[in-house]
C-alpha cells in the first residue's frame, strides 16, 4: 500500500498538449499568482515565458526568475532519476542511478523498518510549498494520515512571519499592487520588486506624481 501510494500518477490517457504559445500559470509559491503565455516547443519541451497580456495584472511582463524558467527545466544537469548513495557524505560521485520502482521499493522498506522499530511518529514527511500545486502538495498528507506519521503545524517558514505580521496589522491583507500608481508616496521594506515582483515595478514608472523612494533591505 505503502508504495502504490510514493507512486508517481501515470501520463497515459492525458491528452496530448499543443505547441504554440499557451496559457498557463506560475507554479512558485508566491501570492501573485501570475498568469503567463508559455512558447510549447513540442511534448517534452518548453521555450520562454511570458507574463499573460491579456491580464492588467502581468500586462506580457513576469518577473526574472520565471522568464527563465526553460533554462532550468531542460538545464542538462538536472536531475531525471532517482539516485542512491554508495559512499560517505561528501563525496560527489558516490552515487548511482537508481529506477524509479527500486527507489520507491527501497524508500517503503526504509520506512516500515523505522516505524517498525520506533514507532510511526519517528517518520516527518517534512515539506511546505515552493514550486507545487495543491495535488503535489497536499497529497503528501494523505500518506502522513493513513500511515500515523508524526504531523507539523503549517508552516514552518511562515508561521513567526505571520503571527507578527497579525499582531501588527491585525489581518494578512496588502495592497493590490494596480492601486499603487495612486499612492503618494510608496516604501518598499526588505523587497526587490524590480526582479521579483514585476507587477509592482509598472505602477512606479507610470505614475509619475507618485515619489519613489527605496527605504532599506530587512
Amino acid at each position: 500500500m505503502l508504495k502504490n501510494m510514493l507512486k508517481p500518477p501515470l501520463a497515459s490517457g492525458r491528452a496530448p498538449l499543443q505547441t504554440g504559445r499557451m496559457p498557463s500559470t506560475c507554479p512558485h509559491d508566491c501570492p501573485s499568482c501570475c498568469s503567463l503565455d508559455v512558447d510549447v516547443l513540442s511534448q517534452t519541451e518548453i521555450g520562454r515565458i511570458y507574463g499573460a497580456r491579456d491580464q492588467d495584472y502581468t500586462a506580457g511582463v513576469i518577473c526574472a526568475k520565471v522568464a527563465r524558467y526553460q533554462e532550468r527545466v531542460h538545464h542538462p544537469d538536472r536531475l531525471t532519476t532517482p539516485l542512491i548513495q554508495t559512499r560517505t557524505k561528501g563525496d560527489r560521485q558516490g552515487f548511482r542511478p537508481l529506477s524509479w520502482d527500486d527507489a520507491l521499493e527501497h524508500l517503503s522498506e526504509r520506512f516500515r523498518d523505522i516505524a517498525d522499530q520506533h514507532g510511526p511518529e519517528a517518520i516527518w514527511p517534512y515539506y511546505y510549498a515552493g514550486t507545487m500545486g495543491h495535488v503535489m502538495r497536499d497529497g503528501l498528507q494523505r500518506l502522513r494520515h493513513i500511515m500515523g506519521y508524526s504531523r507539523q503545524h503549517n508552516s514552518i517558514c511562515t508561521s513567526l512571519v505571520q503571527a507578527g505580521w497579525k499582531a501588527a496589522v491585525g489581518a494578512i491583507l496588502g495592497p493590490d499592487p494596480r492601486e499603487m500608481a495612486e499612492s503618494d508616496l510608496i516604501v518598499v521594506w526588505g523587497g526587490q520588486p524590480c526582479p521579483y515582483a514585476s507587477q509592482c515595478h509598472d505602477p512606479y514608472r507610470q505614475s509619475p506624481q507618485t515619489t519613489w523612494r527605496k527605504i532599506g533591505r530587512c
